[in-house]
């Protein structure tokens, strides 16, 4: 495994009067990435180059009615450009056969912004904001064509409302996009983990996502305490995919990722940072999530999914130089469409020693 980069960008900044600001950056980054990989009678190599350019200019106007630092009327706009440019060239070889590839991938995306954030009064604010996209994608893999591209306006909408010591409430409503990764993107198979076989799918497509979010947060007697109730409908979700397939006499299993056309998404998230002793941090977080996938499209399964997530964090500070961290992490069975998944246990513990100012141990 080796490969270099080369990173660069510049600035300007300008402060003109208080909460009026403008900026300018632009940001330069590539890599030559080079990786080999031998096990057994299979060998794979992965030669991928590539560069990102992104320039953004940034402004933000001052108006009447704000109250205090944190409560701020203004309005924001900005522009940014972005492109990248991947190549990839692939091979592979077994006891059985060889093969490459060569995979061409280039994004441009155009887009800009206009967000009006008002304060009516000290408790009670709205923003509403709109950002229009423009991207393209050229995805060439061997002699097969994958392009893709889309114009579209993402709205935003929120309302905010302060009760002083008994918190804040929040509600927004949003059209995202969640584009997919360069992983779930390419096409070469992966076999280190052999018989199963990791590949990614080419003819993915951005999720379009339209989403609402309650949510609550306040100072307690006991901590933090921030709590949110969310829906959404995505159009092409990004769902992961496994089948079974003979290749040369083997029974493999090939994991992959599709689009489903239409999913309906709810949820809940708590998440509470108290400290029970004054040596004892504790966080716990905890987030429901159900999916019913309505139009599951090419090799989806419709039906209903669910499953529980929770994380906790404590960190003990024993004295001025000794402290403990554990992490749990753990989850419901996962009901999915193909059947289910195990629930899963984590835990992480750490013991920092600080012997000096320049010197620690960790276990």
């Amino acid at each position: 495994d080796e490969g270099n980069s080369l990173n660069y960008g510049f600035g300007y900044f300008n402060d003109i009067n208080k909460n009026q600001e403008i900026s300018v950056e632009f940001d330069y980054d590539d890599h030559d990435h080079k990786e080999e990989i031998e096990w057994s009678d299979y060998h794979q190599s992965w030669n991928d180059k590539g560069s990102e350019q992104t320039l953004s200019v940034d402004y933000t106007h001052p108006m009447n009615n704000s109250f205090g630092e944190n409560k701020i009327s203004q309005i924001e706009t900005g522009f940014e450009y972005f492109r990248s440019k991947d190549l990839n060239d692939y091979g592979y070889t077994t006891d059985i056969r060889d093969g490459a590839s060569l995979s061409d991938y280039t994004k441009k995306r155009i887009s800009a912004y206009l967000n009006f954030g008002y304060y009516i009064t000290e408790s009670f604010g709205i923003q509403f904001g709109t950002r229009l996209e423009k991207s393209k994608r050229d995805f060439s893999v061997d002699q097969d064509s994958y392009d893709y591209k889309y114009s579209r306006v993402y709205p935003t909408l929120h309302f905010l409302y302060d009760m002083q010591k008994r918190g804040s409430l929040k509600f927004g409503f949003a059209r995202r996009i969640n584009r997919p990764w360069e992983g779930a993107l390419n096409p070469f198979e992966d076999y280190s983990e052999y018989p199963f076989i990791d590949v990614g799918n080419p003819n993915l497509i951005p999720e379009d996502i339209y989403k609402w979010e309650l949510s609550y947060s306040a100072m307690t007697p006991i901590g933090y305490l921030s709590t949110s109730l969310f829906s959404s409908t995505v159009t092409n979700q990004i769902d992961r995919h496994m089948y079974t397939e003979e290749r040369d006499g083997d029974i493999v299993q090939i994991l992959t990722w599709i689009n489903n056309n239409r999913v309906e998404s709810t949820g809940a998230e708590i998440q509470v940072m108290t400290q029970p002793k004054k040596f004892w941090d504790l966080m716990f977080w905890a987030t429901y999530w159900s999916n019913n996938i309505i139009d599951p499209g090419t090799n989806g399964i419709a039906g209903k999914e669910s499953g529980i997530y929770a994380h906790i964090m404590s960190k003990f500070t024993i004295d001025k130089t000794q402290k403990i961290d554990a992490t749990i992490g753990c989850s419901s069975p996962m009901k999915i469409t193909s059947g289910e998944i195990k629930p899963m246990f984590n835990l992480n513990l750490s013991y920092k020693k600080e012997i000096s100012k320049k010197l620690s141990f960790i276990a």
